[in-house]
């Protein structure tokens, strides 16, 4: 899989994790998004809702199933669906539901971008959480076409390397300070498979 490697200038903002997030939201809407477009959102997150607006775009929170019923397979899908692995939420807790609901909401070009985060109090290894989300997008119909490792911190504006090699994203990560450790995550972007792929049906919990 591609490798593209984002070091984002948010060390000028008072709260340097507010400032990652920022800059994260916007660049994903700029690179995934035209205007007008509709943006979706597994998780309710502030950022990305605030970019959305001052980018011109339609931002949708999908908090439960019924959520899905205000756009469904009609013009103006998400042209960006963002969702979090693992969950932090109540809904949808199980990857299978996660996915067959992007399908409902995607527009036929649409992006779903699925951001990993290492946390402490993980019981399970990131490498499992990560073969966990990678074999639910692939049963579900969706095929990964990039790794994008984004970093804040950096001093010297926004940069990006893209076609990164494995070792030079370790190493970018690596070089963070301790204290700005946080303002790291992994993304994984995904496209709908082929048209002959058979789609799941979507079961609600």
């Amino acid at each position: 899989m591609p490798i593209t490697v984002w070091r984002l200038d948010s060390r000028a903002t008072a709260n340097p994790v507010d400032g990652f997030a920022t800059r994260l939201a916007r660049r994903l809407i700029q690179i995934y998004t035209e205007p007008h477009d509709t943006v979706a959102d597994f998780d309710d997150d502030p950022h990305l809702e605030a970019a959305s607006h001052a980018a011109g775009r339609t931002y949708l929170s999908l908090t439960g199933p019924a959520s899905l019923q205000t756009l469904g397979r009609q013009p103006g899908a998400a042209s960006l669906i963002v969702c979090r692995w693992p969950r932090l939420v109540a809904w949808p807790t199980r990857p299978t539901t996660l996915f067959a609901a992007c399908h409902l909401v995607r527009a036929p070009d649409g992006c779903v971008v699925a951001a990993l985060r290492r946390r402490d109090t993980d019981r399970v290894d990131y490498v499992d959480h990560t073969r966990i989300l990678q074999q639910a997008t692939q049963a579900s119909g969706f095929r990964h076409v990039l790794q994008i490792v984004a970093v804040g911190g950096a001093d010297t504006g926004d940069q990006f390397t893209y076609y990164a090699t494995a070792e030079e994203a370790t190493e970018v990560v690596g070089a963070q300070p301790g204290d700005a450790g946080i303002c790291y995550i992994d993304m994984l972007a995904h496209s709908a498979a082929s048209p002959g792929h058979p789609l799941p049906e979507p079961v609600w919990p």
